[in-house]
Order: structure tokens, then C-alpha cells, then sequence
């Protein structure tokens, strides 16, 4: 059970607290979390989570021509590789809340700065099936997460099934599929032959 706590980082006094003081809502959602500015996240520095910030950012205003943020057809979005939860804070001016997903075999462990930015989120290896009761997801954002597991058994069939059940239930959804281009293809043509996309 210990691999599946985050833990907190640790203090040097009782009046310390542990791990950093955060920001208030709604700049806590834009702020250094305290285990990367304290360097507890290796190879994660403020550069890096600043430019993940301006990164998601600009996708955001391209992904308004895509996906009808504004109009309310979204209200539950899953980020199946959430790394630092960029993607979750450039959508918080629009009415939807992100379940921040953290590949369990991701090159970095970052959860716990994702909690530290007011955000909900959990680790999954999707070579397994992701409970979603009693919730289903209207938009899937899958952001190389096809590529973190082209290496392993998995197949891309596996991963794509399961996009498949995140929103089965749900009666208007969309799947954002970022990547190698030869790994989308693959998964592309599944979601085409499943009926999910036309060409």
C-alpha cells in the first residue's frame, strides 16, 4: 500500500508545514507547487513547470476550434497523462473538473505537486481497467499516453478499449488523441473501425 500514497514531504519544525505553504484558489492553480520549487521531484524545475503552464495554455486557445469548451457539453475530462497538471489549470475559466490521471510508469512522479495546485487526481497503468463508477468522462484528453506504453505488452487495442469504457455511459464525448504520429494512427484506425470517428 505504501507505492500508492503520496507522501508528504518532510519538516524541520512543528510549525513548519509540510512540504510548503500554498496560494489561495484561484492562484494556487498557477503557482510553483512547494515539491518543485523545494526540488523534490527530480528533473522538474519552475522553467519546466512554467513553460508546461504556457504550453497548455496556447493548445487550449486551439483546442476552443476542436471542442465546444464554452458551451457547457463538457463537465467531467479525465487527462490520461496529466504530468503536471497543466492541462487541468488552463481549463479552469471554463465549468468542468479534470480527474488528473499519473501514468504509474511515468518517468516522473508528480501527483502530489498536482494536489499541491488544488487539483484531484490519481495513479493508473492503464494496461489495467480504470474504475469509473459512478462516473463517466465526456472528454478524454490522452496526451502521449499511448506512446508511454508502446514499448510494453500492451497493445494499443488495450488502451483504446479502455478509452472506449472511460466513456461508455456518457451520451456526448470526445477523445483528444496527442502523440508519435505512428501510435495515433494505429489508435485512430481502431476508433474508426469501432465507429467512434469518420474520415
Amino acid at each position: 500500500m505504501e507505492k500508492c500514497i503520496t507522501p508528504l514531504p518532510e519538516v524541520r519544525s512543528p510549525e513548519q508545514v509540510a512540504g510548503g505553504a500554498v496560494e489561495k484558489w484561484p492562484q494556487r492553480a498557477f503557482a510553483v507547487p512547494p515539491r518543485i520549487s523545494s526540488g523534490s521531484i527530480p528533473n522538474v524545475n519552475e522553467e519546466k513547470f512554467q513553460k508546461d503552464n504556457e504550453i497548455w495554455k496556447e493548445r487550449i486557445v486551439h483546442y476552443k476550434h476542436l471542442v465546444p469548451l464554452t458551451q457547457g457539453k463538457y463537465r467531467n475530462v479525465m487527462d490520461m497523462n496529466a504530468y503536471l497538471g497543466g492541462f487541468a489549470a488552463a481549463l479552469t475559466k471554463y465549468p468542468v473538473w479534470v480527474m488528473n490521471v499519473v501514468p504509474s510508469n511515468s518517468n516522473h512522479d508528480t501527483l502530489g505537486a498536482i494536489f499541491e495546485r488544488g487539483f484531484i487526481g490519481t495513479y493508473q497503468d492503464w494496461c489495467e481497467a480504470f474504475s469509473t463508477y459512478p462516473r463517466t468522462y465526456d472528454l478524454i484528453h490522452a496526451a502521449n499516453v499511448f506512446s508511454i506504453y508502446q514499448d510494453r505488452w500492451v497493445k494499443i487495442s488495450t488502451l483504446s478499449n479502455e478509452l472506449s469504457g472511460l466513456c461508455y455511459f456518457s451520451p456526448c464525448y470526445d477523445v483528444v488523441l496527442i502523440g508519435l504520429i505512428i501510435v495515433c494512427e494505429g489508435a485512430t484506425l481502431l476508433l474508426y473501425y469501432w465507429r467512434w470517428i469518420e474520415f
